[in-house]
């Protein structure tokens, strides 16, 4: 029997493992496709691990392929404590470099520089807090996420199976949450790679919530 408490049991985890959650979005989702009562099975397509510079705290986050969407599965560990959060990427966000964002004008993702007119794309801080539109109950609401008081986290990302451009790169990970009670009340915003002068890594900003170990089975492959 498998140990899901068990850190180790995470990062062991292979691709084409099946993965299913069974929290109450999956349930509910499950529902609305006439499937009845039930969780959502995933495969695991692949993972991407990163751990924190100091060495205080670790993501894997599993890439989850679905008939209907694709979800991260993301298990923080900090210490022997462990977290469990499902996300989706956001549909209205296409993901990019930093350059791509401030050629598209989104500047809401970062802070202001000190000289706007003056500055390195890959100098940004991230926002503090970042606004967005919801859509709950047939009703569009817009919410205020605020940066978590860990603030910007870095670290060192490799992949499993390994991927050459993923291999010993620069992550940075960013957790946001919001007060109101809300079914996705937590936010997340990946970069991969950057530094250096450049144009900045490869970002994706994430939506979800966080679940229990017991909402999550999962029959390794």
């Amino acid at each position: 029997m498998y140990d899901k408490d068990n850190p180790e049991f995470w990062r062991n985890l292979n691709p084409k493992t099946i993965i299913t959650l069974n929290d109450t979005q999956a349930i509910e989702e499950s529902m609305e496709e006439g499937e009845g009562v039930k969780g959502i099975d995933y495969i695991l397509k692949y993972i991407l691990k990163i751990k924190q510079s100091d060495n205080l705290a670790e993501w894997l986050l599993l890439n989850l392929e679905g008939d209907e969407q694709d979800m991260w599965l993301v298990v923080k560990i900090v210490d022997q404590e462990m977290s469990l959060r499902v996300y989706y990427e956001a549909p209205e966000f296409e993901p990019g470099n930093r350059q791509d964002m401030i050629d598209r004008e989104e500047y809401w993702l970062f802070q202001e520089p000190e000289d706007i007119d003056n500055f390195e794309v890959d100098e940004l801080q991230f926002a503090k807090q970042i606004e967005h539109n919801v859509q709950e109950e047939d009703q569009e609401e817009e919410v205020l996420f605020h940066q978590k008081s860990q603030g910007e986290m870095y670290g060192t990302c490799t992949s499993h199976p390994p991927q050459s451009s993923l291999e010993n790169t620069l992550a940075t990970v960013v957790e946001y949450s919001i007060e109101q009670d809300y079914k996705n009340p937590e936010l997340l915003v990946l970069e991969i790679g950057g530094r250096n002068g450049s144009m900045g890594g490869f970002i994706r900003l994430m939506l979800g919530a966080e679940i229990n170990f017991s909402e999550v089975d999962v029959l390794p492959a």
